[in-house]
């Protein structure tokens, strides 16, 4: 279940987007693809020592600057793992198939959500690569 008027969600909207939002009438922007790890880092610890990524935020739902409130975001990409935590991970969690070279992991989601969101995440352990998706992702630190 996604829980919205949290402080984080604006702070994420914040510090992810930085103003990707639009006014009424306007033509939404498409997200710009990023390579900074700091973000994901802060919002992932669990994966561990992150050696690149490539994610983009957006937020959902029609954007009108009129009405006010909290918007979601999803945040969404891929991060490269050391090997060592690719070990970690697949030591800590059961994994189970999921589709092409990904696998799925409940108890991996649970512990990374701490249940205050929801997400995707899948790992392919051959190329050190963990796939996320979620929903307004709370910084953890």
């Amino acid at each position: 279940m996604v829980r919205r008027g949290r402080a984080a969600v604006a702070a994420v909207t914040t510090a992810v987007l930085g103003g990707c939002g639009t006014a009424a009438g306007e033509k939404p922007v498409a997200p710009q693809v990023r390579t900074e790890e700091r973000p994901i880092e802060r919002r992932f610890p669990e994966f561990g020592d992150i050696e690149s990524t490539r994610w983009s935020a957006r937020p959902l739902g029609d954007q009108d600057s009129r009405v006010p409130g909290p918007t979601d975001v999803r945040l969404e990409g891929r991060a490269t793992l050391s090997a060592r935590d690719v070990r970690r991970l697949l030591d800590a969690y059961r994994w189970t198939p999921a589709d092409g070279p990904w696998l799925t992991s409940e108890g991996f989601t649970a512990a990374v959500t701490e249940g205050r969101y929801a997400a995707d995440l899948r790992l392919d352990p051959t190329a050190r690569v963990v796939r996320f998706d979620a929903v307004n992702p709370v910084v953890k630190e």
